[in-house]
């Protein structure tokens, strides 16, 4: 028998696009309920968990796609600031570009309103109510205090429940990382700092007769950025048999510059324009940092993860399926142009959009892209699972479309 698993990348208003995706693997009108039956697990990290909770909720990928295409719920997920709630110090960091944008407080309240009476379910009640009884639901967030991996999951027994207890003993023992609701989850999983969110999301967790507070990030500042590893860890932990996991991967999109040689008669910004080059100081070090953590997902969760599935064949994708777009530019003779169909323009104002996208031009630009991703014809590759360094595939899908055709022939053998 088959283990299916579903991970789910954050990478901020971007992950809008694995609606598209989830739309083309089980169909756009396909209600959210009857997908998750159709997996064994399904694991979220950061903004990734807007799109969990939506397919909790019973959201289909179309009604998914149609929230994030509001502009309203857009600025709703990350409201800026007002004057009156900046301090002296805030106003200062502004004038280098480190304060933070966005009240935490009112993203829970459209978080609230989006969820509704869903969002005050425990997150151990959920694969009863989706109608798959051993679903095994995770998301990871970042404990602020302890400075540890916080795992908030569905199960109420097994390995990996007892974890989480033992993780506890002590000051709150009777404490369970199952007894949290869906809002304050997905609130304190999608709470990124830095120059995102004014502070750590306030979450509770429910004992026996209290509750216990605990302030968290986004798991994305300890390099949980893509949950495949964890949830391929936790499946083989639990005794799923390597060979038969099927593990459905979707990114949010990610930037990469060509692995071109440096040439001094052709400048690198001249070979590749549409890769900006910094050099290092102070203010492009923190920027990067910064950019390192919101951007393009590790490939070596991929790579480790593939390890764990086929230590003998590492050449082969088995049962990995990643599904993520990389914008770059493409090599033609002497220099590199934009993928077809693309302007110089559009395609760089497309590079240069930030991950907290609030405006509905730049979302559909968005979308545009991932249309244009998932044509058979496409110039714009797929992220793949190792690279050589010439920069070329080595394992995994270059495209969307052969990512997809294997994907369905693999569905088809179990059925």
């Amino acid at each position: 028998m088959p283990y299916r698993i579903l991970t789910l990348d954050g990478g901020g208003s971007w992950v809008a696009m694995q609606a598209l995706v989830l739309g083309k693997l089980y169909g756009m009108d396909t209600p959210g309920h009857k997908i998750l039956r159709q997996v064994d697990k399904v694991a979220a990290s950061s903004t990734g968990s807007w799109v969990l909770a939506l397919l909790l909720c019973n959201y289909s990928p179309g009604q998914i796609l149609k929230t994030f295409r509001d502009e309203s719920v857009l600025k709703s997920f990350y409201p800026l600031l007002k004057d009156c709630e900046k301090s002296f110090l805030h106003i200062f960091l502004e004038l280098f570009r480190l304060a933070p944008r966005y009240s935490g407080d009112r993203k829970r309240k459209a978080l609230l309103n989006l969820l509704g009476a869903d969002g005050d379910r425990f997150l151990k009640d959920f694969p009863a109510y989706v109608g798959n009884p051993s679903l095994s639901i995770l998301f990871t967030l970042y404990d602020y205090h302890r400075n540890a991996i916080l795992y908030c999951r569905s199960e109420t027994g097994g390995l990996c429940a007892r974890y989480s207890a033992a993780e506890n003993e002590g000051e709150n023992s009777e404490l369970d990382f199952q007894n949290i609701t869906l809002l304050d989850t997905v609130h304190g999983a999608t709470q990124m700092p830095w120059d995102y969110f004014d502070k750590p999301a306030l979450i509770c967790f429910y004992g026996q007769d209290k509750q216990y507070p605990r302030y968290v990030w986004d798991s994305s500042v300890a390099g949980i950025h893509n949950p495949i590893l964890v949830a391929v860890s936790e499946a083989l932990a639990s005794g799923v048999y390597p060979e038969d996991i099927v593990i459905t991967s979707l990114g949010a999109g990610c930037f990469q510059g060509l692995n071109l040689q440096w040439n001094e008669d052709a400048p690198v910004e001249v070979v590749d324009y549409f890769s900006e080059v910094q050099m290092p100081g102070l203010f492009s070090d923190l920027g990067k940092i910064k950019n390192m953590m919101m951007g393009c997902p590790p490939e070596k969760d991929l790579y480790l993860a593939l390890l764990l599935l086929n230590q003998n064949k590492v050449r082969e994708a088995c049962g990995l399926f990643r599904f993520n777009p990389v914008f770059q530019g493409v090599r033609d003779s002497h220099t590199v142009r934009p993928p077809k169909g693309w302007s110089e323009k559009k395609f760089k104002r497309l590079r240069r959009l930030r991950r907290d996208v609030r405006r509905g031009t730049e979302m559909e630009l968005i979308l545009e892209a991932v249309e244009d991703w998932m044509k058979p014809d496409s110039e714009i590759p797929n992220q793949v699972i190792c690279r050589r360094e010439d920069g070329r595939g080595v394992v995994g899908h270059l495209s969307f479309s052969s990512a997809i055709s294997s994907w369905r022939k693999k569905m088809e053998v179990y059925g």
